[in-house]
């Protein structure tokens, strides 16, 4: 683990800058039609995602901090996605193009405000994934699994933003795949509380609480206003697969 102590989180940061050129599948008419059409279900997916990488989290810190410290600082990052939802407009953003309220004229400045979010929600995302990966390996796979997971849903959704703010192709690719370089800074912050194992494992809880709140405020209302729609057991089935799968992988990384 040593030798490659810096080399796993910034090929995860990597990786996840990648995601930020996700935009271009668009482009292909069958590929579109089927993000706009599915952008819900995949929401579920990611929920059944962050629910078992979040109990990951929490198991692997469980004998490092006491559980009334590991409950209170999971309060806290419930509580600091709760802020940033509130001072950080467009914190996050999950709309297929024909049910986004924005027009042309007002798209522009609502596409900078989601670009500065961003901004700040991808260096919290380098943080969380450099810390996982001082811990174990296997977190760390799983923590930016589920990181690009959420990243595509946000990116396809930026994307279709930027364009109706009318950017080219590569205009918005190229603003999405700069903003994306602040979880590389994240990174950096993360691997920078070394070897302090109590701090990191103080992090991973704050990260852990800030996973928690992204399904409560984020995924899980987004699904269920999908379900109104379309009845409750398909995203419930696709929430189930996503768990299923993020537990299998886990299980196998572990191995």
């Amino acid at each position: 683990m040593e030798n490659f102590f810096f080399a796993y989180p910034l090929l995860a940061g990597l990786v996840v800058m990648s995601v930020s050129l996700i935009g271009v599948i668009t482009l292909n008419r069958f590929f579109s039609r089927w993000t706009q059409t599915h952008l819900h279900l995949l929401v579920s997916f990611a929920a059944g995602v962050f629910i078992v990488v979040a109990v990951g989290i929490f198991r692997e810190i469980a004998n490092v901090l006491s559980l009334p410290t590991m409950l209170g600082l999971a309060l806290a990052g419930i509580g600091l996605m709760y802020l940033l939802g509130k001072t950080v407009t467009d914190y996050h953003h999950h709309h297929r193009e024909d049910t986004c309220e924005h027009t042309r004229e007002n798209a522009r400045p609502h596409a900078l405000r989601i670009l500065a979010a961003d901004a700040v929600h991808n260096a919290g995302d380098g943080i969380m994934i450099a810390t996982s990966f001082t811990v174990s390996v296997s977190l760390g796979i799983a923590v930016t699994l589920a990181v690009v997971l959420h990243e595509t849903l946000q990116e396809l959704s930026e994307f279709f933003v930027l364009r109706r703010a009318g950017l080219s192709v590569r205009q918005a690719l190229v603003r999405n795949f700069l903003v994306s370089g602040t979880v590389l800074i994240g990174i950096t912050g993360g691997l920078l509380l070394g070897e302090a194992e109590v701090l990191r494992a103080g992090v991973l809880a704050v990260a852990g609480g800030a996973l928690l709140s992204v399904i409560a405020q984020d995924l899980a209302p987004h699904s269920l206003r999908a379900a109104q729609r379309e009845g409750i057991m398909l995203p419930l089935f696709w929430a189930a697969l996503g768990a299923g799968m993020m537990a299998l992988i886990t299980t196998l990384i572990s191995a």
